[in-house]
């Protein structure tokens, strides 16, 4: 009787490590709070008055969005088949937000309604095309640019750009550099380059709260 209550501790003691481990280091929020914590995963500039900040996406983090969204944050599994689903592409977070004299980056020197259209429908398609990502030997345009609709709660506004391999399937994994390059015909920043290196993306793809 003895030694069977021992054995119950023990595998007691044991469940406990290892679930206990696995939800502090799994569990989709905490991970998503201690990766935007971290500033090597973000490169910031400013131009006339507009706050850039462009902000990788590791497949990690994008999975336990995703995980969140669907009310399974807690669920290793489909957050691995998600990240994994992702792990050749590249998806950054481009935020464009307007300094204390600026205000909303929608309204940046607009004046009527048309104007704020056309600005509404080049930030989400034109700038496909002024957004490119250098890796030294290549360049990649965007597949999928999209901007988050916030209903003008914010003076900031976000858009995702994706991009992926041309040829093989592996060529964005271990680039030298991954250099953001921001041609802007829209909110006349003019070129602004967005440099992270090697080690920080990596980190980015392995690191495990």
């Amino acid at each position: 009787m003895a030694n069977k209550s021992i054995f119950i501790v023990i595998v007691s003691t044991v469940l406990f490590a290892f679930y206990g481990c696995n939800s502090s280091t799994k569990n989709a929020k905490a991970f998503i709070e201690n990766y935007d914590q971290n500033e090597d995963f973000m490169v910031i500039k400013k131009s006339h008055n507009i706050i850039i900040s462009v902000k990788y996406l590791s497949p990690k983090y994008l999975a336990c969005k995703e995980a969140i969204k669907y009310k399974q944050e807690n669920n290793i599994k489909f957050i691995d088949s998600i990240a994994r689903a992702n792990i050749h592409v590249k998806h950054f977070a481009v935020k464009l937000e307007g300094d204390t004299t600026c205000g909303d980056v929608m309204y940046k020197d607009i004046f009527s309604y048309p104007e704020y259209r056309k600005r509404v429908e080049e930030l989400n398609f034109k700038i496909k095309e002024q957004i490119l990502l250098s890796t030294g030997d290549k360049e990649y345009y965007p597949v999928l640019a999209s901007m988050e609709n916030t209903y003008s709660m914010t003076n900031y506004r976000i858009i995702h750009i994706i991009f992926s391999p041309l040829t093989s399937k592996t060529e964005l994994d271990g680039c030298n550099k991954y250099e953001i390059v921001f041609y802007d015909e829209i909110l006349g920043t003019g070129i602004t380059h967005f440099l992270f290196s090697k080690k920080n993306i990596e980190l980015a793809d392995k690191i495990n709260y």
